[in-house]
């Protein structure tokens, strides 16, 4: 039971904020794919807008290096900090698109949401290696990977996909004001997370919704399998998938997941 207990506070205190934090921040990498947009309405080449995302890596740097000591002395604070410089900086850059000034969107996206994107990088990087120290090469992977997805986020938040209206349909002006109120949602929960996730009503509410979310994930499995099974083949080949999914508990040598996938697949592909 405290075994169970330890891993839970793990995920609700390290994992979870630093997925939330790192996905956040990774917002900076797509500035490549909103330059262009930016550069059209404010009448300026697209590389001297483009500059803005040289100044905030180079300011994401100087961001982790300065504010070090801070991440090392209270991670806490670090992310207050870093958050508040991450969506000032993207209010200033909404400025600095709407009064066309290049200034505002380098000291916005530049210098503001590059340092704060700094801080709150090395600060999920810092709790993660604190609360698994036995696995610290996954602990630093899994902000770095969350980093990366950001990016991707953010690009598909500005466009739209799959057609879901993506933020640019606010208008160029106001995106980036768009992108702070939608980041705000998940770094305030990150916050909150790492502050107030020891509480004792904090992890029954969170339990709680742990058991929403396998009564779903069941309901889903449920239709799917409505959907799935739907002669005698299918339903043999479910019962011979089961019994080994089953059977590979008590093998000394486990049968992969995906070695049953793909063999369910090859038999549906022989049956057609």
């Amino acid at each position: 039971m405290a075994d169970q207990l330890c891993g839970a506070k793990r995920i609700f205190r390290s994992v979870i904020p630093a997925f939330l934090l790192a996905v956040s921040v990774g917002q900076i990498y797509a500035f490549t794919n909103f330059s262009s947009e930016i550069a059209n309405y404010i009448g300026e080449k697209q590389e001297h807008v483009q500059f803005a995302f040289s100044l905030g890596i180079f300011f994401l740097g100087m961001g982790a290096a300065f504010f070090g000591k801070i991440v090392e002395k209270n991670i806490k604070l670090s992310t207050v900090i870093g958050t508040v410089l991450f969506l000032s900086g993207l209010l200033v850059t909404s400025l600095g698109i709407s009064m066309k000034s290049l200034i505002l969107i380098y000291l916005g996206y530049g210098f503001l949401l590059g340092t704060g994107t700094g801080v709150i990088y090395i600060s999920p990087v810092k709790t993660m290696m604190l609360w698994f120290p036995k696995n610290k090469a996954i602990a630093a992977a899994i902000p770095i990977i969350s980093f990366g997805l950001g990016s991707t986020l953010s690009t598909i938040l500005f466009h739209g996909f799959w057609g879901i209206r993506g933020f640019i349909t606010y208008g160029v002006t106001n995106v980036f004001s768009v992108f702070a109120l939608f980041y705000l949602v998940p770094m305030v929960i990150a916050a909150f997370l790492q502050n107030f996730a020891s509480i004792e009503i904090v992890q029954h509410a969170f339990a709680g919704i742990r058991v929403c979310v396998c009564v779903l994930i069941i309901q889903a499995v449920i239709r799917l399998w409505k959907s799935s099974v739907v002669d005698v083949f299918t339903f043999a080949l479910y019962l011979i998938i089961l019994a080994l999914s089953v059977c590979s508990w008590f093998l000394p040598v486990k049968i992969p997941t995906v070695a049953l996938v793909i063999s369910a697949g090859v038999a549906g592909l022989a049956a057609s």
